[in-house]
């Protein structure tokens, strides 16, 4: 099934609107590839979902109160699969 420019912008604001208040994490990782991770952040990559458990413990014990604003979102379909550029606050 092909996947529509829309379907990814919403997937995306979903993803922010659950990071920022904070979702369980279990509902974070129904939302992520289970057997091809990867997720590139500045201070470190993630690929595997104990990285990812590991990072969201970390970033939603440091960062409690951090709400997450899109500035710039791209994304480039094909198929099943987007590529994705953005700029968050």
């Amino acid at each position: 099934m092909n996947l529509t420019e829309a379907e990814v912008y919403d997937l995306v604001y979903e993803w922010f609107r659950k990071l920022t208040i904070k979702d369980p994490i279990d509902e974070m990782i129904a939302m992520l590839n289970q057997d091809d991770l990867e997720m590139k952040f500045p201070e470190r990559t993630l690929s595997n979902l104990d990285d990812f458990k590991d990072w969201f413990k970390t970033v939603t014990h440091l960062f409690f109160d951090q709400v997450h604003e899109l500035k710039m979102i791209t994304a480039d379909v094909h198929g099943e699969e987007a590529t994705i550029d953005l700029i968050v606050n």
